[in-house]
Formats: C-alpha cells, structure tokens, sequence
C-alpha cells in the first residue's frame, strides 16, 4: 500500500510543469567523515527508455556524452570523450569500469580519477563507486537515483564533490532533457 501511494505521488508531481526537470542533490555525511553525494531525478519517459538511455552507447550518446563504447556487462567498460575532436582509447577518454548490475534495476560503476584532480584524490578515487537504482513510477515516468559514494573530508574533497555535484546536476538534466527536447545536438553544444 505505501509503495502505491508513494508511486502515485511521484506520479502526480512529475506531471506538474517543472517538477520533472528539477535534480534533487543531496549530501550525507557518515560519522567518520565519508561523503555520499545522491542526486534524484524524475524522468518522464518510459522505464525501459530510460535504462536503455543510460546502458547503450546509442542511448549515452543522446545525452551523456558526444562519444563512448559500452561493453555492458559485469566486469565491462564505458569508455567516453567529452568533446568532438579526439576519440575513444586516447588521453582524453574517461574510463568507468562497470562493477555489476541487476538488469532492469540497478547498475555500480567504479570511475578512478585522473588528471586534473590531486594526486592525494586521483590515488583514494579507487574508493569511488556510484550506484545508479532505476524505479518505476507509472508508465511514463521513471525515479532515477543516483548514489556516488568515497567522497572523503577536506578542501580538496569538497572541490571535487562540488565538481560532481555541478557536472552530474547537468548531466542528469541532459537526460530528463532527452526525453523532452530530444537528443542533444553535440555539433551545435561543443562547437563554437
């Protein structure tokens, strides 16, 4: 019974203007200082669409990312470039290593961070998981959650998770946009 009235009352607030394209972030601190960041996002599309958006490179590239390969499984890559000019394997590609997944629920990546963090950050990133639930709403609209986990205490911590809480807002509101606007034109974004 809870989890219908639960269920109806996303439902109900996802059709109101706005309420769909709104990612909720939050922070939880555990008492010996580790951080979780959490984003939370509505997207009104069909639960399917959305998993597919997010776990096929035809899908990513609709909105994450203008290029990437995805060997989907257990133990598999996502291999992805932020920008037009270069391509996938060289020293601008992000590698997340796909730790597991539960079809059609859930899905752990492991992103170690390279250049551009500090050393200290690049080196406790192996601590760096985040978990991605799916859940279905109604028929049209999906509860994405996402949980990315090993932020530790500090400046530089806080400049990182504040990195990902900026960059993963905007991804996120890539996706609900997605669904919404349409794919994102990565020519017309990137490109001056």
């Amino acid at each position: 019974m809870r989890k219908n009235v639960i269920a109806i009352l996303f439902a109900l607030l996802a059709i109101i203007p706005g309420f769909a394209q709104d990612v909720e972030v939050r922070v939880i601190t555990h008492e010996n200082g580790e951080r979780v960041l959490i984003h939370e996002v509505v997207v009104p599309a069909p639960f399917e669409d959305v998993w597919e958006a997010y776990t096929t490179k035809e899908g990513l590239e609709t909105w994450a990312v203008p290029k990437c390969e995805i060997d989907f499984r257990s133990g598999g890559t996502l291999k992805s470039r932020y920008d037009l000019d270069g391509e996938i394997g060289d020293a601008g590609t992000v590698i997340n290593f796909i730790v597991n997944f539960i079809p059609w629920k859930m899905i752990t990546l492991q992103s170690p961070l390279g250049k551009g963090f500090p050393e200290s950050v690049q080196k406790a990133s192996a601590n760096m998981y985040t978990i991605v639930e799916f859940n279905l709403i109604d028929e049209s609209h999906t509860l994405l959650t996402a949980y990315e986990t090993g932020f530790l205490s500090g400046q530089e911590w806080d400049n990182v998770l504040k990195f990902f809480e900026e960059g993963n807002t905007q991804a996120y509101q890539m996706l609900v946009d997605r669904f919404v606007k349409g794919p994102v034109d990565w020519q017309k974004l990137l490109k001056p």
